[in-house]
């Protein structure tokens, strides 16, 4: 993360532990995990994935609870795949609040959006791909952020550095691209040196909920591209990929509208980069949520949202961009906090499909069991042949934009402890 940065966290710790502290809070969790594959995978024959995880949240106030500081890391170990053997500094920032304005300085973790299927106007931190395959994990990110309330909203001010490159999965990976990424390359001569940053204004009238923001810098999303080596002087495909990372300029919109039990959702952004002119993209639908099913105490909700980009096929980083995505959300409402979703996205054209299972319950106070699954369907898996594959890669298929993955249907088993 660089010295300034060790230096930044030794200061911090030292003011944090003088007697001016007055809370001190700490929380633990260890996980373990089994994927399985009833298939072997286009890279690998492993079908089981053994792995275990903990992660470490500390939180401490001093000068009255005007300043706090908070650590969260963790270490990911997996039996099979290295890459997801790492340790992440996901979070250690110092919060200082001022009157009507708060500052944070370190390393964080900001989400922004408001729909199920796709974080479209997500953008501040990378995304930990070997973890979740949705983006929902995330690096941290070293910032400072101002944050401004006043009585027409609040304005976030984010000046980003020390950009983090995309975690993917290894050679003996799954869930993946078709080759491993190795190696990154950037469109800025400053490389992970470049500074980006990003603006947001949020504020609400009456049900509606909205926000805007810009960001300019480093993209987080790269464009994979085959990498080249010379062999006998002459440019040849590698078994391999290189990440790209251009400069982009976004600005987004989130919106929601809370009606009795609907809840009406919408990110739309507008992107330079990329090698194409500024274009749109959008996702938009709703939620409804039907309380005491049945005339138990459960609520049964029903998530039906629609992902739209302006490029339509030509999208290379989108598997679904014309596409739709259903899903049903049942809560039992109970002491152990069983919950579960099952959902689809689907391809009206190709009939392309991903089936989405997330569901999870509470054993007792301390223990805690998850079960994750995807499954690919609608798509034919890509030739194995080496020349083949790289002439499928070259030219893509727009009606088989899975075809990667239609050997990875998985579930995954997660038992977590917490203390």
């Amino acid at each position: 993360m660089g010295a300034r940065w060790f230096k930044l966290v030794a200061w911090i710790l030292a003011a944090s532990m003088t007697p001016l502290a007055t809370a001190t809070n700490f929380k633990a969790e260890v996980g373990f995990e089994v994927r399985a594959f009833p298939d072997q995978g286009a890279r690998t024959d492993e079908q089981l994935f053994p792995a275990a995880w903990t992660e470490l949240e500390w939180f401490t106030s001093w000068n009255g609870g005007d300043d706090a500081l908070t650590l969260v890391s963790g270490f990911w170990w997996d039996a099979e795949d290295d890459e997801r053997t790492h340790a992440d500094l996901r979070e250690l920032s110092w919060l200082h609040l001022g009157e009507g304005w708060e500052l944070r300085s370190g390393v964080r973790r900001v989400f922004w959006g408001v729909a199920e299927s796709q974080h479209l106007v997500d953008i501040i931190n990378q995304s930990d791909l070997v973890l979740a395959l949705d983006g929902e994990e995330k690096l941290g990110q070293p910032m400072v952020n101002l944050s401004v309330e006043r009585p027409y909203g609040i304005f976030d001010f984010f000046l980003l550095s020390g950009f983090r490159e995309r975690t993917f999965p290894g050679v003996d990976g799954r869930v993946g691209p078709p080759f491993p990424v190795d190696g990154a390359e950037y469109e800025s001569d400053r490389e992970e040196g470049h500074l980006s940053w990003a603006l947001r204004w949020t504020h609400y009238i009456g049900d509606w909920n909205f926000a805007v923001s810009h960001f300019s810098g480093t993209s987080r999303e790269p464009q994979l591209r085959p990498a080249i080596a010379l062999v006998g002087g002459v440019p040849t495909p590698t078994e391999s990929l290189v990440a790209h990372y251009p400069t982009i300029d976004q600005t987004g919109l989130e919106a929601q509208y809370l009606a009795g039990g609907w809840v009406w959702k919408l990110e739309a952004i507008s992107r330079s980069g990329f090698f194409t002119p500024r274009y749109a993209a959008a996702v938009f639908g709703f939620e409804f949520t039907q309380g005491g099913v049945l005339g138990t105490r459960s609520d049964l909700g029903w998530v039906v949202e629609y992902n739209w980009d302006e490029r339509g096929d030509s999208a290379q980083n989108q598997v679904f961009e014309q596409d739709v995505f259903v899903a049903a959300r049942w809560v039992a409402n109970d002491l152990r906090g069983t919950e579960g979703l099952l959902g689809v996205y689907l391809d009206p054209e190709t009939r392309e499909r991903v089936w989405w299972l997330e569901a999870s319950r509470r054993l007792n106070s301390d223990w805690k069991l998850v079960v994750e699954g995807r499954a690919f369907a609608g798509g034919h898996p890509l030739p194995t042949d080496f020349a083949r594959l790289v002439a499928a890669l070259s030219a893509p298929d727009v009606d088989n934009k899975t075809g990667y993955l239609q050997q990875d249907d998985f579930v995954r088993f997660q038992l977590i402890r917490y203390f």
